[in-house]
């Protein structure tokens, strides 16, 4: 309980088992009231019965609200000409999940991307996308879904005769944002991806592993709700690829969901998240996150980096030895030098 009282009753207020408040001035639940407005709680007994019947009403409304899927797909098949790319598919994303979605190339992993994206339309089936609906998606709503779907790419796609905060900010340019909105945004987004310091770099002045964090930096900037990498580590060595995995797993850990593509089935299950199998065309095995996932995968990056220091310095020890184990060799004197 806390010991603050309503100004509006003169009541204690009421404290859900989930330690929240909900504030009638703001509708927001909180564990501080704002002091703008009355509680809707309160532990008076005259009006305590109606307090909590809104009270549980209005979170359960909010809690239903963030169980409902970001993104689903509902028995969609896609197909090119007469060959299917996707057969039957119903796949549910939910609010702040992170799913990994593994296959070989061709399995239809990019196509499921691009109906989240809207860039294609199912054949048959419906995909919804934070409350856009395929089936009845019109032409000049597309931009808006877009703000609330950021799109990761294996190859970057980056404007190469553009610097780092113009790559960043030109989603922004797009919607008509204004100078100082785009400059607040990107500035926040650079520094997120650890790229501040580069952020007048050209892409070709970056390794490939800088050049995905600001794709990264590109795709965040409109705040989407979802995130869409494609194979976003496939041109990435270990480090990297574990590096740019701490990135997005902090991005989902901060409340936006990512849908990440590979094709490395060994790279995805020490993580502890869910993964989705594709196989031509067919979802054909949904597995479950299991422990906390991202609890599970801080551990995990934490045993790699441990991993790798380790092995590095055991790699800087033994170079030295392995010179001192080698003689010079010198060649005898020719007879009479």
């Amino acid at each position: 309980m806390s010991g603050a009282i309503s100004p509006a009753t003169g009541c204690e207020p009421f404290r859900t088992p989930a330690g929240v408040f909900l504030d009638t001035s703001t509708g927001l639940w909180s564990t501080e009231w704002s002091g703008l407005g009355g509680w809707v709680a309160t532990m008076c007994g005259g009006c305590v019965d109606a307090g909590w019947k809104v009270m549980t009403e209005t979170y359960q409304q909010s809690v239903a609200a963030e169980r409902h899927p970001i993104v689903s797909l509902y028995h969609v098949t896609k197909l090119y000409g007469k060959r299917p790319a996707l057969q039957d598919v119903t796949l549910h994303i939910q609010h702040g999940e992170f799913l990994f979605m593994v296959g070989p190339s061709g399995a239809g992993k990019s196509t499921l991307m691009r109906l989240i994206y809207m860039e294609e339309f199912p054949t048959e089936g419906q995909v919804t996308v934070a409350g856009f609906v395929s089936s009845k998606m019109k032409r000049g709503k597309i931009p808006h879904l877009r703000r609330k779907v950021g799109l990761i790419f294996q190859d970057f796609k980056l404007l190469e005769d553009r610097n780092v905060h113009e790559n960043v900010a030109f989603p922004l340019y797009v919607t008509g944002a204004s100078n100082s909105y785009i400059k607040k945004m990107v500035m926040d987004v650079v520094s997120r991806v650890g790229l501040y310091a580069k952020r007048n770099s050209l892409p070709r002045e970056l390794s490939g592993g800088e050049q995905q964090r600001v794709a990264i930096a590109r795709a965040l900037v409109n705040s989407p709700h979802v995130l869409l990498a494609d194979e976003p580590t496939g041109n990435l060595d270990p480090d990297v690829t574990r590096e740019i995995l701490k990135l997005l797993f902090t991005i989902n850990a901060a409340g936006t969901a990512v849908l990440m593509a590979t094709h490395d089935h060994d790279l995805v299950r020490r993580y502890g998240h869910r993964i989705v199998h594709v196989e031509q065309g067919e979802i054909v095995k949904d597995e479950a996150a299991y422990g906390t996932p991202g609890v599970v995968a801080r551990a995990a990056l934490a045993a790699e980096d441990e991993a790798a220091a380790t092995a590095a310095a055991t790699e800087r020890r033994a170079a030295p030895a392995a010179g001192a184990l080698q003689e010079p060799q010198h060649r005898n004197p020719a007879p009479g030098a």
